[in-house]
């Protein structure tokens, strides 16, 4: 599981897993922008591609640490920003989380309606064995 999931389930205790830098992307530029704004305004990092590098790392990177995920954020801070004080970064984050815990929750939502496929109707034309939700529908001609 990715730092951040790893993050929001420790936080929150809700069930928030799968979130991709690809559907962040694409549907999540609330929380980027989000992100950046605290980061930046609050001095954690002099530039935004770091900024949006770090969030990127953190949603890609598997947690090194299970008891404590945001030991894994903070040696990605350090090793993005170069900084040394990483206090304010892991309260910055921690606010972020609860801040942004709904939208998180919905882009971790997306990311598994993607995953899924709706399949309406299939006919069986007599070339084989159709299986439907543990159905098993066999062709009988």
């Amino acid at each position: 599981m990715s730092i951040l999931s790893e993050i929001v389930m420790f936080s929150t205790s809700s069930i928030v897993s799968g979130i991709t830098w690809d559907i962040l992307k694409k549907e999540g530029k609330k929380i980027i922008y989000s992100f950046k704004k605290r980061f930046i305004e609050n001095k954690c990092f002099d530039e935004e591609n770091e900024c949006e590098e770090c969030l990127k790392r953190l949603v890609l990177e598997e947690s090194i640490s299970k008891s404590d995920p945001y030991a894994s954020a903070i040696l990605v801070y350090k090793d993005i920003s170069g900084k040394r004080t990483i206090d304010k970064f892991k309260v910055e984050l921690e606010e972020w989380i609860g801040e942004n815990k709904k939208e998180l929750e919905d882009i971790s939502s997306i990311n598994r309606q993607i995953g899924s496929i709706k399949i309406g109707k299939q006919i069986n034309k007599g070339f084989g064995k159709i299986i439907n939700a543990g159905v098993y529908n066999e062709f009988n001609g």
